[in-house]
C-alpha cells in the first residue's frame, strides 16, 4: 500500500515531469525543482526522524505532525520506518453599500428593536489573501489598529516567527508590531496584493471609516464593525510558496484562548474543486474535529464557509452505471490549461475501469488513450504525445470517505509545454455486475476546462450544477453560504449547489448549503495593492466583488453579532437559528425551501439552504445568556440546542417535562423542587465566585447541564454515573462542599439536609429514590 496520498501521488508524478532538466522552459523547471509543499504525515515513532528526513515540522496532535518538505524529498521521507501516509494538503482558491441593510442587520435599520449589537468583544478570523493594515476600515478612531494578529504564511521579514505548534511557515504580527508599521506608513511587511482577503475582512468586520471623498466616511460598513480581527495569509500565495489552510483553520480557533477567552468566528472564502465532495474531505475533517472534537462541542468557535462558484462552471458529472456496462463523457480542455486534474468517486461496492482518450493530434503520432486501466492503476503513469497521464485508483473502499473508491487522472507537461486541447472522453466500465453511482469533478493549475462543449448550447443540465459545494463549505458542521443578488433576489447563476436529491438521513444542520447570503457586487474595502479597480468610488477605498467569498462574511459577521449578545453559544446552536430564522420571500416558488425539519420547522434545500440570511430575526429569537453571559458557567446553565424546536428547554421547562412524563414521583418531585429552589443562587456562585466556578468548570458541570437539557430523561436512575466529559458522581461529591462553603440562608440549610439525598442522584435507582424522598418528608418538623 503506498505511503502517498491519491494527490500527493498525482503531485509528486506532474513534479517529476516539470522540474526535468530538459524540459524547453529550464528557468521555471529550475525553479519547480526547488518547489516546497505543505504536508500532513501521519507516523509512529520519532520526531526526529521526519526532520532528518527534510521535514520542517508543525502541528502535532494524535501521530499527525503537518509540516513542510521540498518535493524532492519525499519519497526519502515515505522510507521512514514508521510513517503510515503522506498527505497533500490541499491546496484551495479564493471563491471569488445595500448588502448590509438587506440582510435586515439590526443596527443598520433606524428603530429596530432587535439587538443593536455590533461585534465587541468578538473575535472575526479571516483566512484569505492577506489584508490591507492601512486600511482606515481596519483602525480605530484613534488611528491604530483593530487588526489583533496577522500571520502572513509568505511572509519573510518582520514581526516574530510562525506560531508555535503550528505548520513552519511565515511570519506572525501582533498588534504592536501592525501599529509600527502604521506609524512607518507602507510597504508593510506583509501585503494583500489579490484584494480578496481584504475585501472579505471588510465585508465581515469593516467600520467604514475611509473618506473616498464621494460616499464619505460611514457608508460601507461591515457587519460586526466592533469586533477585533485576526488575519492569515495562506491563500493565493506568490511564487508557489507552500501554505497550510488546515493549520489556519486550528490557529483561528484557538484565538479566544490567546485573547481573553473571546468568541471566534472564522470566515472562509475559499475552497477546492477536489475530493469527495461528502464532507469527508481533507479540510473537511480538519475543520470538524475544530468544531466537534472528542473533548466536547466548544463554546465560543464557528465556522463559516463559502459555498463555492462551481454552480455554472460545468466540472461536475455524474450518474449510475449498471453493471457490465460502460458509459462515456467528453470535456473540453482549452489551450490555456496547465496540469489538468479528473477525480472520480463511485461506491466502494463496484468495480470500474477507466479510460482515458486525448484528442488525436497529427503532430505527434502514436497512442492517444491510457487505454483501460483497472483499479490499482497497472500500467500507470502512461504516455500520450508529451503528456504524462499519471492514475491511481482504488483496490478496496476507503472507510474515511463513506467507503467509496476513487480513480484520479493527472496530466503533466514538461514546463514550457501545454497540454493537449480539445474534446477528451472518459469512459467508465462496472466489470463486477454491480452498478457503480458515480461522480467526477475536474480542474487545472490554471485555464479554462468543462464538461460544456463548444458544440453545447443552452443552460447547464442540473446534474453538472449539483454536488458543486466543495470543501471546506462540504464540512458536515461548517455553516455554508451560497451566495444570490440583493438586486433581482435570485441566487447567482455560479452558487454552487448540494447534491439533489438531499441524502437520506441528512440531519437539517448538515445539509448544504446552509443559508444564502447577499454575494453579489458587493463594494467593500481595496486592497491598496489590488490589482483591479471597478468600483465607482474615487479614490478606489472601496472596491465591488462578488461570489460566494462575499456572501460567507456577512453570515460570519452575523455570528459576530449573535457572539457578543450570547457568547456560551456553540456552533451548532448558531447555526441552527440562522437556519430557523432564514426568510423565503422573492426567492422563486419553484425554489423555495420546503419544510425538511417539521419538529424544529427549519427549510432546507440544495440550492437556498433555509433560504435567505436575516439577521434581525436570528438576534431576536436567540435569548441571552442567563446571568449576564461573559466568560463564566453562567451561560452553561441555559444551554439549548437545534434539538429544542425553538422553544428553548431551559433548567424550569425540563423540569416540567419531567413532571409531566413521569407524574408525581416522590424522588423526582424532590428533586425537581431543590434544582428549582437554587439554581438562580448556585449560578450567582458559579458566575461571580472563582473557586466555586473553577471546581463547576474542571469537573465537567458544563457537560451535565448539557445532558440535563439535551439528554434523554430519566429512566431507571435521575443521573447516569457519566456523561460525556463529566464524571457525575465525582462532580456532585466535590461541589457540594465548595457551596456549601460559601453559600448562607436556605441554601446552606438544604444543603445540610439533602447532602445524602443528592449525592445518590447518579448511582440509586428511582425507587429507592422514592423512598428516600418519603422517609425525608417524614422528618420534616
Amino acid at each position: 500500500m503506498s505511503k502517498l496520498d491519491p494527490y500527493m501521488e498525482q503531485a509528486l508524478a506532474v513534479w517529476r515531469v516539470q522540474s526535468r532538466e530538459d524540459s524547453p522552459d529550464a528557468r521555471s523547471a529550475a525553479v519547480e525543482r526547488e518547489r516546497r509543499v505543505s504536508v500532513t504525515v501521519t507516523y509512529e515513532g520519532d520526531l526526529d526522524a521526519l526532520a532528518e528526513a527534510g521535514l520542517a515540522t508543525g502541528y502535532d496532535e494524535d501521530g499527525n505532525v503537518s509540516g513542510v518538505i521540498a518535493l524532492g524529498d519525499v519519497e526519502r521521507l515515505a522510507a521512514v520506518p514508521g510513517v503510515r501516509l503522506i498527505t497533500l494538503e490541499p491546496s484551495v482558491k479564493p471563491l471569488l453599500d445595500n448588502s448590509v441593510t438587506e440582510m435586515q442587520v439590526p443596527w443598520k435599520i433606524p428603530g429596530s428593536p432587535s439587538f443593536q449589537g455590533r461585534g465587541a468583544g468578538v473575535i472575526v478570523a479571516v483566512i484569505d489573501t492577506g489584508i490591507d493594515i492601512f486600511h482606515e476600515s481596519f483602525r480605530k478612531a484613534d488611528g491604530t489598529t483593530r487588526i489583533i494578529e496577522l500571520w502572513d504564511q509568505a511572509a519573510t521579514a518582520g514581526g516574530s516567527g510562525p506560531p508555535a505548534g503550528f505548520a513552519p511557515l511565515g511570519r506572525v504580527y501582533n498588534q504592536q508590531a501592525i501599529n509600527n508599521g502604521i506609524t512607518a506608513g507602507p510597504p508593510f511587511a506583509s501585503v494583500d496584493s489579490d484584494g480578496h482577503g481584504t475585501h472579505v475582512a471588510g465585508t465581515a468586520a469593516g467600520n467604514g471609516r475611509q473618506d473616498d471623498r464621494c460616499t464619505f466616511p460611514g457608508t460601507y460598513v461591515g457587519v460586526a464593525p466592533e469586533a477585533d480581527i485576526i488575519a492569515v495569509r495562506a491563500i493565493s500565495l506568490p511564487n508557489n510558496a507552500p501554505s497550510n489552510s488546515s493549520d489556519a483553520i486550528r490557529w483561528c480557533a484557538q484565538a479566544g484562548s490567546r485573547h481573553s477567552n473571546k468568541p471566534v468566528v472564522i470566515n472562509c472564502s475559499f475552497g477546492r474543486t477536489l475530493g469527495p465532495h461528502d464532507g469527508t474531505g481533507t479540510l473537511d475533517v480538519v475543520l470538524d474535529g475544530v468544531l466537534r472534537p472528542a473533548a466536547g462541542i466548544p463554546q465560543r468557535v464557528a465556522i463559516v464557509c463559502a459555498a463555492g462558484n462551481d454552480g455554472n462552471s460545468e466540472i461536475h458529472e455524474g450518474g449510475t452505471i449498471a453493471g457490465n456496462s460502460s458509459t462515456t463523457v467528453s470535456f473540453y480542455i482549452h489551450s490555456s490549461v496547465t496540469t489538468p486534474l479528473i477525480d472520480i468517486w463511485y461506491n466502494g461496492t463496484a468495480t470500474l475501469n477507466a479510460t482515458l482518450t486525448a484528442p488525436n493530434d497529427p503532430s505527434q503520432p502514436g497512442t492517444n488513450t491510457t487505454g483501460a486501466v483497472p483499479p490499482g492503476a497497472a500500467g500507470s503513469p502512461f504516455t500520450i504525445g508529451r503528456m504524462t497521464v499519471t492514475v491511481t485508483s482504488s483496490t478496496a473502499p476507503r472507510a474515511a470517505n463513506n467507503n467509496k473508491k476513487q480513480i484520479s487522472f493527472s496530466i503533466a507537461t514538461p514546463a514550457g509545454v501545454s497540454a493537449r486541447s480539445g474534446v477528451w472522453t472518459l469512459t467508465l466500465a462496472a466489470t463486477d455486475g454491480t452498478a457503480a453511482n458515480w461522480d467526477a469533478w475536474i480542474t487545472a493549475v490554471s485555464g479554462y476546462m468543462s464538461f460544456r462543449l463548444p458544440t453545447d448550447s443552452g443552460d447547464a443540465p442540473a446534474r453538472r450544477r449539483n454536488n458543486t459545494v466543495g470543501e471546506p463549505g462540504s464540512s458536515l458542521n461548517a455553516i455554508t453560504v451560497a451566495n444570490y443578488s440583493d438586486g433581482d433576489g435570485e441566487i447567482a447563476d455560479s452558487s454552487s449547489r448540494g447534491p439533489d436529491p438531499i441524502p437520506a438521513g441528512t440531519p437539517v444542520g448538515e445539509v448544504k448549503p446552509t443559508i444564502a447570503g447577499v454575494g453579489t457586487d458587493v463594494a467593500a474595502p481595496r486592497s491598496r495593492d489590488d490589482p483591479d479597480s471597478n468600483s465607482s468610488c474615487c479614490d478606489q477605498l472601496v472596491i465591488d466583488k462578488s461570489g460566494t467569498s462575499m456572501a460567507s462574511p456577512h453570515v460570519a459577521g452575523l455570528v459576530a453579532l449573535m457572539f457578543e449578545k450570547n457568547r456560551t453559544l456553540n456552533f451548532e446552536q448558531v447555526r441552527a437559528h440562522i437556519q430557523h430564522s432564514a426568510v423565503t420571500g422573492g426567492i422563486p416558488a419553484a425554489e423555495v425551501p420546503p419544510v425538511y425539519d417539521a419538529t424544529l420547522n427549519i427549510r432546507a434545500n440544495h440550492i437556498w439552504g433555509s433560504g435567505k440570511a436575516h439577521a434581525a430575526q436570528a438576534l431576536a429569537e436567540m435569548p441571552a445568556a442567563a446571568g449576564g453571559g461573559g466568560g463564566g458557567g453562567g451561560g452553561t446553565i441555559t444551554l439549548d440546542s437545534p434539538d429544542w424546536g425553538y422553544t428553548p428547554h431551559t433548567i424550569y421547562s425540563r423540569l416540567g417535562e419531567w413532571r409531566r412524563r413521569f407524574g408525581p414521583r416522590p424522588g423526582l418531585m424532590l428533586a425537581a423542587a431543590l434544582i428549582s429552589e437554587h439554581v438562580d443562587e448556585i449560578l450567582r456562585l458559579i458566575n461571580h465566585n472563582a473557586r466555586v466556578g473553577a471546581v463547576w468548570r474542571r469537573q465537567g458541570g458544563p457537560f451535565l447541564v448539557r445532558h440535563l437539557l439535551l439528554g434523554r430523561p430519566p429512566q431507571d436512575t435521575l443521573l447516569p454515573a457519566r456523561v460525556e466529559g463529566c464524571d457525575v458522581a465525582s462532580l456532585i461529591q466535590r461541589f457540594i462542599p465548595i457551596v456549601d462553603r460559601f453559600s448562607d440562608g436556605k441554601l446552606k440549610r438544604d444543603i445540610e439536609r439533602y447532602r445524602d439525598f443528592v449525592g445518590a442522584w447518579p448511582a440509586v435507582g428511582l425507587g429507592e429514590l422514592d423512598a428516600e424522598a418519603l422517609r425525608l418528608a417524614e422528618q420534616q418538623p
